[in-house]
């Protein structure tokens, strides 16, 4: 199960990440604003067995997921600088549901027909909405109200001590990883968010593993294949 994230990821993280698979270190240059330059979530999003990636994904980066023998459609709209152009492949699927918003790319709504579509107004869905288990934790009070209303186990946190240089906060989503059963947390313990993830992970029986010893980073997700 290698590993897709943000070039800037702290180097104790990586170096435990590296312990359990390679590391693929995504970085999009100019191609979005300096804050989300490393994160892939931007620019790639899994919907089943597929993997949807923006027209002008990092050619390293695609030539890396065409290495790893995956099922890749492209999307309609290439990633622009700023928000919205950046949201449009920021989603978050399960095999239930689709969290999307106005600004999603039409082939990730059309791959997305036979999922349970709840859309919301925030565009920076994978940032701020990650599941373990059967439950949810966001970072965003517009998704939890639309999840709460699915009667969907949603539990907010409050992302005001998420780092993202460059921004005045980054969000939960992007904190956040999975390797089998183990939760990887881009973050350390004896805080908020550490104390609510380790209260999910107990309720659905996952491992929660620390990746900082100081710090909470947004790093646009840890995705794995």
């Amino acid at each position: 199960m290698p590993f897709i994230l943000d070039y800037r990821c702290p180097t104790e993280a990586i170096e435990k990440l590296q312990k359990l698979d390679d590391v693929h270190y995504f970085n999009a240059g100019k191609i979005v604003y300096p804050a989300i330059s490393g994160h892939p979530d931007i620019f790639m999003v899994k919907i089943g067995s597929k993997t949807v990636i923006a027209p002008n994904i990092p050619p390293d980066t695609f030539e890396y997921l065409k290495s790893l023998n995956l099922e890749l459609t492209e999307g309609k709209v290439s990633v622009g600088f700023r928000y919205p152009q950046t949201a449009q492949y920021n989603v978050f699927t399960d095999d239930n549901i689709a969290v999307l918003s106005s600004h999603t790319d039409v082939v990730i709504r059309d791959l997305c027909s036979d999922l349970d579509i709840i859309e919301v107004k925030q565009g920076y869905i994978a940032c701020n909405l990650a599941k373990i288990g059967k439950s949810y934790i966001c970072s965003d009070r517009g998704i939890e109200k639309a999840m709460l209303e699915r009667s969907l186990p949603c539990f907010y946190t409050d992302p005001k001590s998420i780092i993202l240089p460059g921004a005045g906060n980054g969000f939960i989503g992007g904190t956040l990883g999975h390797f089998g059963e183990k939760v990887l947390f881009c973050g350390n313990k004896n805080n908020p968010i550490a104390n609510l993830l380790e209260e999910i992970c107990r309720r659905e029986d996952k491992e929660l593993v620390f990746l900082c010893n100081s710090g909470i980073y947004d790093l646009g997700g840890i995705i794995s294949y």
